[in-house]
C-alpha cells in the first residue's frame, strides 16, 4: 500500500516536558479494532510542534497526528482500511453457478490475541476463486498466521 505523509509545521517548539514512559516514541493505533489495517512508519522525531497528515492512496483514508518534536511523539500509526467490505455488485469473471452473488471484498487480519480473522463483510455460503487468486488468498492467510 502507498501512503503520502506530509509535515505541517506550526512553527513553535514544545512548551512542556515529554512523557518519560515513551523515550523512544509511541506506536499510535487508531484502527479501532479493524481487521484490515496498515501500519505506517512516521518520520521520527518530528522537527517541532505540528502534525503529520497521512493519506492512503488505495482507500482514500486521511488522518492527522499531532507532534511536538519530543521523544514521546508518534513513530508509527496503525490505520483502519477505508475500503468497504462485502458484496461489490460486480461479476468480473461471470457467474460461477446458480448461487453466485458476485464479487466479494474481504479482509484477512489478526486479533489482538493473535488469531487469524477473515472478514467477509456479510454472510457467505461459499466462495469461488480462480487458481491464482486462491493462491494469493492462501498466502494472505499464511502471512497473517506467521506474523508476530
Amino acid at each position: 500500500m502507498t501512503h503520502a505523509i506530509e509535515w505541517i509545521d506550526r512553527g513553535r517548539e514544545a512548551q512542556c516536558a515529554s512523557d518519560p514512559a515513551f523515550p523512544d516514541g509511541k506506536d499510535v493505533d487508531v484502527s479501532n479494532g479493524a481487521v484490515q489495517t496498515c501500519k505506517i512508519a512516521l518520520p521520527y522525531p518530528a522537527p517541532r510542534c505540528g502534525l503529520w497528515a497521512v493519506a492512503c492512496d488505495v482507500c482514500g483514508l486521511r488522518v492527522a497526528l499531532t507532534a511536538a518534536g519530543r521523544p514521546d511523539d508518534g513513530r508509527s500509526v496503525r490505520l483502519p482500511c477505508g475500503l468497504k467490505l462485502g458484496a461489490t455488485g460486480q461479476f468480473p469473471q461471470g457467474k460461477l453457478g446458480e448461487g453466485d452473488e458476485g464479487e466479494l471484498r474481504l479482509a484477512v487480519g489478526r486479533s489482538d490475541g493473535g488469531d487469524v480473522i477473515i472478514d467477509f463483510g456479510k454472510e457467505v455460503a461459499w466462495i469461488g476463486l480462480p487458481p491464482a487468486q486462491a493462491v494469493s488468498f492462501a498466502e494472505a492467510i499464511l502471512k497473517r498466521a506467521r506474523s508476530q
